[in-house]
């Protein structure tokens, strides 16, 4: 092994952080994320802990009453003032028992307000707190949330649909602002969300293609993401097996990349009690 490729995994074994971002709203960046942590603290013994720094949206729509928004910490974080752990983390919102969201900013008079140290510091003192961090860094690069969360990230996923528009912004995105962050792309994972088999829309090999990606999973569209919001609902948590397969393709790629242990899940069960019946 070479000294570079060397450094480089003691680097991935020392700072756990996934970023999702995408380069258009509503393709599920939020969704994504969430299902992700709800999948990975349900099959593993790690702590999760999820960021959401979008600063155009708080990500509130998948859960209730969250004890803090981001816009409520920012003088703390301006001035690095938790040194304490539970007081960190009582910031955030207890999904399940290794399961933890800090809601968004909510204030929208503070979306570029937030500076690259504080961010820094954020994503810093969650490396501390939890075994590893997922942060959805939302698709607007105007702003230190998204940027420092890409730069901080060891593992980037990009979540894009079918629309023309997004993939078109992603390229600009790529050569204006991704690039000048040092991001090559083979360190991009694509997901292609909200997918529909339509013979007017690319496929998902055409965008993995175009992007020059590698593509790590599609997830077809699913109704229920709607309802999702509307219950305030995490979408992993619905019975829906096509969809928490993709979400696990996503959470099976993450636990290798930090050899992180999973525990059976009920559909492999089920398909391995098949051979036994």
């Amino acid at each position: 092994m070479s000294f570079i490729s060397l450094r480089e995994e003691i680097r991935i074994q020392m700072s756990k952080v996934v970023t999702f971002f995408s380069s258009l709203s509503n393709v599920g960046t939020t969704s994504t994320t969430l299902s992700t942590a709800y999948a990975l603290s349900s099959h593993s013994d790690v702590r999760v802990g999820v960021l959401l720094l979008n600063s155009w949206d708080d990500g509130t729509d998948f859960f209730i009453n969250p004890p803090y928004f981001l816009n409520e910490l920012k003088s703390q974080l301006a001035g690095k003032m938790f040194e304490n752990d539970e007081e960190f983390l009582n910031k955030f919102k207890s999904i399940r028992e290794n399961f933890y969201v800090l809601a968004g900013n909510k204030d929208r008079r503070m979306e570029r307000l937030f500076t690259a140290d504080e961010i820094e510091y954020l994503i810093t003192r969650s490396k501390d707190v939890f075994d590893i961090v997922l942060i959805d860094g939302g698709c607007h690069f105007d702003n230190a949330l998204t940027t420092v969360a890409i730069h901080q990230s060891d593992f980037k996923i990009l979540i894009c649909n079918q629309q023309a528009k997004g993939i078109k912004r992603f390229e600009q995105l790529y050569d204006d602002i991704l690039f000048s962050l040092g991001v090559n792309k083979n360190h991009i994972h694509l997901v292609v969300n909200q997918y529909q088999d339509r013979s007017f829309l690319a496929t998902d090999k055409d965008i993995a293609k175009q992007l020059d990606l590698s593509l790590l999973v599609t997830i077809d569209w699913e109704a229920s993401g709607w309802l999702a919001e509307i219950e305030n609902k995490i979408m992993y948590s619905y019975d829906l097996p096509l969809y928490r397969e993709g979400i696990m393709t996503i959470t099976r790629k993450i636990a290798e990349t930090f050899d992180i242990s999973l525990k059976e899940t009920d559909q492999k069960k089920k398909g391995l009690a098949r051979w036994f019946k």
